[in-house]
């Protein structure tokens, strides 16, 4: 089964990768919180 951004080949929150890395930086996450938070907000090409 397909994921909605792999259906769509868009990610209307890759706009907020920028912003997602300085939080991940800051919180310090465990490694599993970040993945899944750079999957959800991959940056724009």
């Amino acid at each position: 089964m397909e994921t909605l951004q792999e259906k769509y080949k868009y990610n209307p929150f890759s706009k907020y990768g920028k912003e997602i890395e300085a939080i991940i930086s800051e919180k310090q996450y465990d490694a599993d919180i970040t993945e899944m938070l750079r999957l959800s907000f991959k940056m724009e090409k």
